[in-house]
């Protein structure tokens, strides 16, 4: 064990300054509370609140946004046992996850893509905070995920339109389609290593992370395709390393001009979150970083808008 981190120590000491370094290694040796959103597809908020009060199971809320929790005295094994999570009224789900789709702020009508969504956690709350108002597309290659999307998906009552295609070709069927794309890319899942848990970092390696990146660059400039101009675009991954985030932005950027979205207020309540900016000749790209903390899985997440594609040479 001793040696993955120190590996991965000296991985990300050639990225972030060691004030950084060393927060993100204490924060894979942190308990992290098992957190949850109540689905208002299904039942009232308050209503749930009562269930749980009235069986004597211990929550809190959260402030970081609304409509959300966390156990006081259940590790997610017992969570997932409980009533109210098998009948999809509770969703568990880490707060990092729930920014991407929060950020998204879907409205009625609005064509939307979740292009890697399996199993579906940010596509339920699309649909939630929608409530399913707004039209959405949720895609998942993989045939066992995508099963497992399509259950939660019915679970949760959520009206959503599902592909079983390859995200880096979703763009040969709809070229310049959506208003409005999520690319929760797959990636090498640093940002939920856990200290005590081997399993959560025994596979990471430098030669994944190269993988990933330039999987994650094919999947990227699929989903700008598949967005109008002016469209809006919200890239997240849970890992931390620079290659699967500045990189594969910075790649598209070669074709692509992409606008910062200006006045985003949901980071300034987050603790622990970094902010570098990818420059452009024309403006700045902010990367926002949120490393690992009892609260918060580590995630890094971009929002832009795709304003147009260069000429091709």
């Amino acid at each position: 064990m001793g040696n993955f981190f120190e590996d991965y120590y000296k991985f990300i000491t050639n990225q972030f300054p060691p004030s950084v370094c060393q927060k993100i290694i204490n924060g894979f040796s942190k308990k992290r509370w098992t957190t949850f959103r109540v689905n208002t597809l299904k039942k009232n908020v308050e209503d749930v609140l009562e269930n749980l009060k009235t069986n004597k199971i211990e929550f809190k809320k959260a402030s970081f946004f609304n409509n959300t929790f966390y156990f006081t005295s259940f590790k997610e094994i017992k969570a997932l046992k409980l009533e109210e999570v098998i009948n999809g009224n509770i969703y568990l789900q880490s707060f990092s996850s729930m920014i991407p789709a929060i950020l998204m702020n879907p409205k009625e009508g609005e064509k939307i893509l979740d292009i890697t969504a399996a199993p579906g956690s940010k596509t339920s709350l699309l649909a939630a905070l929608s409530n399913n108002k707004a039209i959405i597309y949720a895609n998942e290659k993989d045939k066992i995920r995508f099963e497992r999307l399509k259950y939660n998906m019915n679970l949760l009552g959520c009206e959503v339109k599902l592909l079983n295609e390859k995200a880096e070709k979703l763009y040969l069927s709809f070229n310049n389609f959506f208003d409005k794309v999520l690319v929760d890319a797959p990636c090498s899942g640093e940002g939920r290593i856990q200290t005590a848990e081997r399993k959560t970092y025994e596979n990471w390696s430098i030669s994944e992370v190269r993988k990933n990146s330039n999987l994650q660059k094919r999947i990227l400039e699929s989903a700008l395709l598949t967005l109008v101009d002016n469209g809006l675009c919200v890239y997240s991954t849970c890992t931390l390393n620079k290659a699967e985030n500045e990189d594969v932005i910075e790649e598209l950027l070669k074709k692509y001009e992409l606008q910062p979205l200006e006045g985003i207020n949901l980071f300034n309540n987050i603790p622990d979150i970094i902010i570098s900016y990818i420059k452009t000749s024309k403006n700045s790209i902010p990367i926002y970083r949120i490393l690992p903390s009892e609260f918060f899985e580590g995630f890094t997440i971009a929002i832009f808008k795709k304003i147009k594609r260069y000429k091709n040479d």
